[in-house]
């Protein structure tokens, strides 16, 4: 799914479980899991939404730990920056892009839409500049991973394949889909929203009822 007109993409490559069995959704999972303390056993897809009704009314989130969910980010430094808070978005799963066996180029930046006519110039020269002395410095036989001190960071895209079990996706959603939250995380967060809810669309569809009111990501507007 493409972010940030297209200069970024958030895609989910896979989840566990894998299927939805004999359910209609990967919610049963969460279910099941939830039975397990009582020995009671999920059977249909009514069960299935009676209890995950009942987990977030009695507050009990422990059985969304089972379900996890693996995505491929592309997104600023300055997201990262953010995202690296989020300390159950765990650390031993992220594979971040190397800035030691890759190069950059124009396209590995970020340039805000939002920006006006002027500021979106100046952060382009600012790019310009810095890959200039980039290129210039491997080429005097600089290695890339010096080199790219010359280049401006914050604005810098990287690619990442991170896991997150779905309680602690759902407290990531409940921060960062607020309008307090930066333009970019949130634009990603509702972009990895619309993934999940996608997979899990039960579990999603209780958080949207009890978590706070979700907004337009942009703007800030309640929806």
């Amino acid at each position: 799914m493409d972010i940030y007109g297209g200069q970024g993409y958030v895609d989910l490559l896979y989840t566990i479980p894998d299927s939805t069995g004999t359910f209609e959704s990967k919610d049963f999972f969460i279910a099941q899991a939830a039975g397990t303390s009582h020995m009671s056993y999920i059977e249909n897809d009514k069960q299935v939404e009676k209890l995950i009704s009942n987990l977030f009314s009695w507050g009990h989130f422990s059985p969304f730990e089972q379900a996890s969910l693996t995505f491929e980010i592309k997104a600023p430094a300055v997201v990262f920056w953010q995202l690296d808070r989020h300390r159950t978005f765990r650390y031993g799963s992220h594979l971040r892009r190397s800035g030691r066996y890759t190069k950059y180029f124009a396209e590995d930046f970020y340039v805000p839409e939002y920006f006006d006519m002027y500021e979106m110039a100046q952060l382009g020269l600012t790019i310009e500049h810095g890959l200039e002395l980039y290129n210039a410095h491997i080429d005097s036989g600089m290695k890339s991973e010096s080199a790219r001190y010359f280049l401006p960071g914050w604005c810098m895209l990287y690619t990442e394949v991170m896991n997150v079990d779905l309680k602690n996706l759902m407290h990531f959603f409940s921060l960062r889909l607020d309008p307090a939250a930066q333009i970019e995380i949130r634009e990603l967060a509702n972009a990895m929203f619309e993934l999940t809810k996608k997979e899990f669309p039960i579990s999603m569809k209780y958080f949207e009822e009890n978590e706070k009111p979700r907004v337009d990501y942009i703007t800030g507007d309640m929806e």
